[in-house]
């Protein structure tokens, strides 16, 4: 049941933040290019989906994206692999099981909902700090996906300044935000520093 509402609630937020990405009155309040791969950005929106994300792209167009939205203090990763063809009913949940790797050696890892958002994008939602200090401790993240669906691996070269630069944009988030918003909490992963 849990993993029902859980479901709903994420639907929601997608369709929320569909909404949001199309806003043309959004304010780009943080920016920063990590390197070649990764850059993070955070954005204010008019109807309330402040969020800051890190983004990746690959050569073959599938991408990777990393956000954490503000209203609900929710991390997820929205992830598109142009090699998937994914049969089943988009708006499905489903589970994988995700691992980290090392220096070539299996760290940890365990298994992840997702939610199929079409033949080649999934969603991983409600991820924790634990999960971002994964991103950034390690150097391969492993999908190990089920029945006929391709596993997904992704480097994670540059992520521990991409992570670092989010908790950045957190902060910036906050102090922009303390005129207009109540003091709130927000509590960024405690293994990253800022840059």
């Amino acid at each position: 049941m849990k993993f029902i509402m859980t479901t709903i609630a994420m639907l929601m937020m997608l369709i929320s933040t569909a909404i949001a990405e199309d806003n043309t009155n959004d304010t780009v309040f943080f920016q920063k290019n990590i390197d070649d791969l990764w850059w993070v950005e955070g954005h204010t929106y008019q109807d309330n989906f402040d969020r800051c994300f890190m983004e990746r792209h690959w050569d073959d167009g599938s991408l990777m994206q990393v956000v954490f939205r503000f209203d609900t203090e929710e991390i997820y990763v929205w992830l598109e692999n142009v090699s998937w063809n994914i049969g089943d009913e988009p708006n499905s949940a489903f589970t994988t099981r995700v691992n980290f790797n090392k220096n070539n050696k299996f760290v940890g890892g365990g298994e992840i909902g997702y939610i199929l958002i079409n033949k080649n994008t999934i969603v991983l939602p409600e991820l924790s700090s634990v999960f971002m200090d994964a991103l950034a401790d390690n150097h391969e993240m492993a999908l190990i996906m089920p029945g006929d669906i391709m596993n997904a691996y992704i480097p994670l070269n540059g992520t521990s300044k991409a992570v670092a630069a989010m908790v950045s944009c957190i902060k910036a988030h906050k102090i922009d935000s303390k005129i207009t918003q109540p003091e709130k909490e927000v509590s960024p992963w405690s293994k990253i520093k800022p840059e």
